[in-house]
């Protein structure tokens, strides 16, 4: 049903909506607001820990969860800045007046999310992406350093820059002021490109699951038919590092797909709840990775400590301890002593 609209005094457009209806939009906004608040308390802190520790930034698997972290955290932000900036319009009056799609694009709240949440999506399936090729091609995957992690980072990050100016000039050529001030994220968007976002959200996390199903499949295979391989410590952290993202990656099917479908196709009314479980799913993989990952420990615990150095007592046994190299890699000479042929194309030599 259509807004019931009047003119203001100033000539401006505002939508006439009822007291309770208004009671019910801040309440969820608070909700939305706490969520948020969560969301940056929580996902920074794992950002500063993996980037500000060379430890830690020197292991792919940190680089990639660090800049998953870093578009949950933004996302948060966004949710913090939405509870507070509506709230406020609508203490003064404006949240109801109608803008432009352009004005409201401009929202603090509406950029980050118009960025940073297909920019998630899309971190999601490259965790996977990453975990595929790490099981698949485990002896070239071990030869890879970070650089290799913040290529597939940067490659997302600045994809997602396409579509949101994209987005941004076609919001901008939109000249009617039709949309409420207090600005949804679809307020800053044409129908055509908002169907994009969607559907954008729903395929890139969609994809991440998919992917998985190979990779569990794969590092199985592994286990089964090499007992060499599984006996190295590269390939203990690179299964336990797996396990954990998959772990992520099944609650992400059910706090973000499952959600995220019924928004989509709208199958209730009322989709607030919806909305709300979208963000459970950042807020389960930062239990996920504290439980699961001791070196990102370490790092919180050293970065609460306001410590310059990361203990390296408390991740001696994870990095760098072994590493398994081919044997068509390995030339037995006085140079390499401790080399010792494996089973299967394997050796392992411990440094």
């Amino acid at each position: 049903m259509a807004a019931i609209l009047r003119n203001r005094t100033d000539g401006r457009w505002e939508q006439v909506v009822a007291p309770a209806a208004v009671d019910s939009l801040v309440f969820s906004w608070i909700l939305y607001g706490v969520e948020g608040c969560i969301l940056t308390v929580t996902n920074f802190p794992i950002v500063f820990a993996v980037f500000f520790y060379s430890k830690l930034r020197q292991q792919k698997e940190f680089v990639i969860v660090g800049a998953l972290a870093l578009a949950d955290g933004i996302a948060g932000f966004g949710f913090l800045l939405a509870a507070i900036g509506r709230i406020l319009l609508v203490q003064a009056g404006e949240g109801f007046i109608l803008i432009t799609r352009w004005q409201c694009l401009l929202s603090p709240w509406v950029i980050l999310w118009a960025w940073c949440q297909p920019l998630t999506a899309l971190m999601l399936t490259v965790v996977s992406l990453d975990r595929l090729i790490a099981v698949s091609f485990p002896l070239r995957y071990y030869t890879y350093t970070n650089r290799y992690a913040f290529a597939l980072v940067g490659c997302a990050y600045g994809y997602v820059f396409i579509p949101f100016f994209i987005a941004a000039y076609r919001s901008y050529q939109v000249v009617v002021p039709d949309v409420p001030a207090y600005c949804l994220t679809f307020h800053g968007f044409t129908a055509a490109d908002y169907v994009y976002f969607q559907n954008f959200l729903l395929a890139g996390t969609s994809s991440s699951v998919i992917l998985y199903i190979p990779v569990l499949i794969k590092l199985k295979f592994a286990m089964d038919s090499n007992h060499a391989i599984d006996n190295s410590v590269k390939f203990k952290r690179l299964k336990r590092a797996t396990i954990t993202l998959g772990i992520s990656t099944f609650f992400t099917f059910i706090f973000y797909i499952v959600p995220m479908a019924f928004i989509t196709f709208k199958v209730f009314k009322d989709l607030t709840v919806f909305y709300l479980m979208l963000n459970l799913n950042a807020m389960v993989n930062i239990f996920i990775y504290f439980t699961r990952f001791k070196e990102i420990r370490a790092g919180l615990k050293s970065l609460v400590m306001c410590r310059r150095n990361l203990n390296s007592e408390a991740i001696r046994n994870v990095t760098n301890k072994s590493r398994v190299i081919p044997v068509s890699q390995v030339r037995v000479s006085s140079i390499h002593p401790r080399v010792t042929a494996g089973t299967n194309g394997w050796t392992q030599e411990e440094i």
